[in-house]
């Protein structure tokens, strides 16, 4: 369904439930503000238990946003909701929407969310045409209030007089879900990315941000590479600002530098992304998390 008059939206509930780390809240956070852009009502439930998150809700601190949250009242029903559905198949005051493998698209959730005058939306809605509309103004508010430290400042400094590129290593947790995640950003890739940056680029100088450093130590052995390590999980949106301060970006399969990626103000800028997103064919099966003009290095 492709929508012409987005009007339906018009004085729609909507709560949000926010999870994941710093990139799918960041995803979260762009759809919220394009249904903001349509008059909905918008807002967030975000829960107490820190599994749902890698280190924690990092948009405040990360941008300065204030979350608008749910309350007491809205939680309630939340919970009277889930009670009803886990015994009974029915909820008495949201309409749920969970994003599925069959129900991944901007225009079949917005669908959906038409049809119900208060929704509580489950999912990461990771593709850019859920906030496109309002892409210049997601660009605005994703602007880092980031205090760097001397480190930090050294390594920016790096990033800004030389022709940088990011290369984006994720490990950790993928390493526990190799069936979903893994063999995708594999060694081989980077190693292709590389070269295809060593023969369009002059001089250039790789950055690489992971969160397994050690590793890439042991693997990648190339001139002109430098292994940033100035950051604790504690404040890991400061790799994600200097990731995307560099001239050029080689991301991982993950959306912490996707967004780095996409953050980048370089209109020349060369993006390398791997051949897809998840191992399962029946998510993201045409790769729409991808902007179109991303290389693609299988």
């Amino acid at each position: 369904m492709v929508y012409n008059n987005y009007n339906v939206l018009k004085g729609r509930k909507i709560i949000i439930k926010l999870k994941g780390g710093l990139g799918n809240q960041m995803f979260q956070y762009a759809f919220h503000i394009f249904l903001i852009s349509k008059n909905c009502n918008a807002k967030f439930r975000i829960s107490k238990n820190p599994n749902n998150f890698h280190n924690g809700i990092e948009l405040e601190k990360a941008f300065g946003i204030t979350l608008p949250r749910t309350t007491i009242i809205e939680l309630f029903k939340l919970k009277i909701d889930s009670f009803l559905l886990k015994f009974f198949q029915a909820s008495l005051f949201f309409n749920r929407i969970i994003e599925s493998d069959d129900n991944c698209e901007s225009t079949q959730i917005i669908d959906e969310i038409s049809k119900n005058k208060n929704n509580y939306l489950d999912g990461y809605f990771q593709n850019e045409s859920f906030f496109k509309p309002v892409k210049e103004n997601i660009l605005s508010i994703f602007k880092f209030e980031s205090q760097l430290s001397k480190k930090q400042r050294k390594t920016y400094n790096m990033i800004q007089s030389t022709n940088s590129i990011s290369l984006h290593v994720r490990r950790g947790d993928y390493s526990n879900h190799k069936w979903r995640y893994g063999k995708i950003a594999s060694l081989e890739y980077y190693k292709k990315s590389i070269k295809y940056i060593r023969e369009r680029v002059k001089d250039p100088v790789f950055f690489v941000f992971s969160d397994e450093l050690e590793w890439c130590k042991k693997n990648l052995h190339y001139s002109s590479l430098f292994f940033v390590d100035c950051t604790d999980c504690n404040n890991s949106y400061h790799d994600m600002y200097l990731m995307s301060q560099c001239k050029h970006n080689i991301i991982a399969n993950s959306t912490f530098s996707w967004w780095a990626a996409y953050l980048n103000p370089n209109e020349e800028k060369h993006i390398i992304r791997p051949n897809k997103f998840v191992n399962l064919d029946s998510l993201h099966p045409k790769n729409e998390i991808y902007i179109h003009n991303w290389i693609n290095i299988k």
